[in-house]
């Protein structure tokens, strides 16, 4: 995923502010994986709820970042798929590092999204 770095710098101005940035680019990173699985998979949204016992609503929801999902959601979900979740990280960019007061590191990363095929 890209990163517009002006926009990011601009609504990233506090510790918060930042947290909050990650937290939004951590669901988005999550329900994009999800939503390509399904599409790989031709796996429907309907689909997914039956496999999941839940409604289709619900899906719509959890894949538009409006429900919180949980580690066991995440994995749940990862499961009917036919794949693991598994997470993976990369450091803060040194912006991020200034504005939490942590030092710096080299400022291009990316984060992997992970899921192995069970």
């Amino acid at each position: 995923m890209r990163t517009d770095h002006s926009l990011k710098r601009r609504l990233t101005k506090n510790s918060r502010a930042l947290r909050l940035w990650h937290q939004e680019r951590t669901i988005l990173d999550i329900t994009e994986t999800i939503c390509e699985l399904m599409e790989k998979k031709r796996i429907t949204r309907s689909d997914l709820a039956k496999r999941l016992g839940k409604t289709k609503g619900y899906i719509t929801q959890l894949l538009d970042g409006r429900t919180n999902m949980t580690i066991r959601t995440i994995s749940d979900v990862f499961a009917v798929l036919g794949c693991e979740f598994r997470p993976d990280y990369a450091p803060l960019d040194s912006a991020d590092k200034a504005v939490n007061g942590t030092g710096t590191l080299p400022k291009n990363f990316r984060t992997k999204r992970l899921a192995k095929k069970v």
